[in-house]
Order: structure tokens, then C-alpha cells, then sequence
């Protein structure tokens, strides 16, 4: 058994499928980790604004260096889109590809923020701490949320 504060590696793993979860049903699978929700919401919004800005600011003359990396990510998925499916890519395919790239790579990019100043500055004023992290700061660690994406 484990002493109290420490857990054991299954109690962790609990611990961590568990936390800060609802039940919209039955079993395991209807289950919505809100952290991961909030933060998924929260950095789709923040890479949409984003791309938003540099289309607003976009010239026909020498790009900046966001137009360029927004037309880089706009060229590749185009060219892989145009590899694989060969009708009318730009109605439905190449929109949700663009879509589910830029999440991947925001959801992926989010795991090299530190973690301690995010606790500090940003979750602790806004009284997201409570004593403990009651925020997982980096949400990509559930399980569930490959299929919580699927959702939106």
C-alpha cells in the first residue's frame, strides 16, 4: 500500500485517466476531460486568430516570415491532399486536412511550454490552482482526447 502523498504507478494511472473527467454516459469511453477540452478549445481559437492575423497583413511582394510558414503549411497540405485524392479537393479534403495538421501540430507545439511558469503566472491568478494543479497544463496527455477531437 502506498504512504500517503506518494502514489504507486497504477494509482497514477488512475489517477491521471480520471482527473478532471465527467461522465456524459455509460463506461469509460462517454467520458469528457474538461481540461482537455478548455485547452483544446483554448489553442484552436489562439491558432485561428493567429493564421487570421497573418492572411489579414498577406502581400502579393516579399512575404514576412509568418506568411511565408502560413503559405508553407498552406503548400504542403495542398500537395499531400492533391497525392492522395484526385476530385474536387478544395470543398471538403483539403479544408479538414488543414484543420486537423494545424491542431496536431498546436496540440504538440504546447508540450514544449514550461509547465511550472504556466502554474505560476497564468493558472494561479486565474484561480485555476487550488492547492494542487486542478488543471493538467498540458492536456495532451489524456487518452481521451483523440476521440473528444473527433467530437468537435
Amino acid at each position: 500500500m502506498a504512504t500517503e502523498g506518494t502514489l504507486t504507478p497504477s494509482e497514477y494511472i488512475t489517477h491521471h485517466l480520471t482527473f478532471n473527467t465527467k461522465a456524459i454516459g455509460e463506461g469509460a469511453f462517454w467520458a469528457i476531460n474538461i481540461d482537455s477540452l478548455v485547452m483544446g478549445v483554448l489553442l484552436g481559437i489562439i491558432s485561428m486568430a493567429l493564421i487570421w492575423m497573418v492572411a489579414r497583413k498577406a502581400t502579393a511582394g516579399v512575404p514576412s516570415k509568418g506568411q511565408a510558414f502560413v503559405e508553407l503549411m498552406f503548400g504542403f497540405i495542398d500537395d499531400q491532399v492533391k497525392n492522395i485524392f484526385h476530385g474536387d479537393r478544395h470543398a471538403f479534403i483539403a479544408p479538414a486536412a488543414l484543420t486537423v495538421f494545424i491542431w496536431v501540430l498546436v496540440m504538440n507545439s504546447m508540450d514544449f511550454l514550461p509547465i511550472d511558469v504556466m502554474a505560476h503566472f497564468i493558472y494561479a491568478p486565474l484561480g485555476f490552482m487550488n492547492g494542487a494543479a486542478s488543471l493538467l497544463q498540458i492536456s495532451t496527455q489524456h487518452l481521451h482526447l483523440r476521440s473528444q477531437c473527433g467530437f468537435l
